[in-house]
């Protein structure tokens, strides 16, 4: 074979181990485009779960201290009523 079709068979598999190297390229760089997006996904499913507790536990909290006034108020009623008993 002659120096000059060795060198274009060089040159051929260098070209072609550079393609099959970009490929890998894309390929891992595509992966870690779809990590980042189950990440993302994954956050945003955590946001909303935390969003919806926080949600719940205001609700929660204000049926609480709506109750433990009721029940504020029921005490007052019941020392007022033991008051009056008391004093007939």
């Amino acid at each position: 074979m002659s120096k000059e079709v060795q060198t274009m068979q060089f040159l051929l598999t260098e070209t072609n181990n550079k393609l099959l190297i970009q490929n890998d390229l894309v390929t891992n760089l595509q992966l870690q485009i779809n990590n980042y997006d189950s990440t993302i996904i994954t956050m945003q499913e955590q946001f909303n779960t935390q969003a919806r507790l926080s949600e719940d536990l205001e609700i929660a909290l204000k049926r609480s201290k709506r109750q433990a006034k009721l029940y504020k108020i029921g005490s007052y009623i019941g020392i007022a009523a033991v008051g009056i008993l008391i004093v007939k």
